[in-house]
């Protein structure tokens, strides 16, 4: 689905990703699940109340030990970003400074990590954030957060080694889906 004329990361990088022998419910549900643990991460972070039900509770607990532990100072959450130009939006679940640089973090409530197609996601959202955000990390986090509650794992990608591959896919993915 496009949104005012770009094309979603989202929508790009599902090319990359076969969820074919997966039931359309099982993928409908987790989906689900990503949305709300997502709402309760943010609601979080601004300090709102959220409900968390059984289902999302282990994601929480999982991310409320990690942000415990790291103290993170939060610049914004949950952000939708347009490039015109290339046609591109991507939604960034938030921009924290690590190590006094400021820096893409993603939360992921995947059975498993996908490191390729982290990394290209990563690279997608640095393209777009970096407009109003010149001094941006080229070092992007990944929080995979755990159903079971226990302490949330950090994968770290320096995303500048994938840019170029970010715009070949560009022009590919044009070729074959005009907008």
């Amino acid at each position: 689905m496009d949104i005012n004329g770009c094309r979603r990361v989202t929508d790009i990088l599902g090319w990359f990703q076969d969820f074919e022998n997966i039931p359309k419910f099982i993928l409908e549900k987790k989906a689900n699940i990503g949305t709300r643990v997502h709402e309760s991460i943010e609601n979080h972070l601004r300090n709102e109340f959220s409900v968390i039900s059984d289902d999302i509770k282990g994601y929480m607990m999982s991310f409320i030990k990690w942000i415990n532990e790291t103290n993170i100072a939060v610049a914004l959450t949950e952000r939708r970003y347009f490039n015109h130009e290339i046609k591109l939006t991507g939604q960034i679940d938030c921009l924290y400074q690590r190590d006094g640089k400021l820096t893409i973090l993603d939360f992921k409530t995947s059975s498993k990590p996908n490191h390729k197609i982290w990394k290209l996601q990563g690279a997608f959202y640095y393209i777009l954030a970096r407009q109003e955000n010149p001094e941006l990390n080229t070092e992007v986090t990944f929080l995979h957060l755990l159903p079971d509650g226990s302490m949330a794992s950090e994968y770290y990608y320096d995303v500048s080694e994938v840019i170029a591959t970010c715009y070949s896919i560009l022009d590919v993915y044009q070729y074959f889906v005009k907008i």
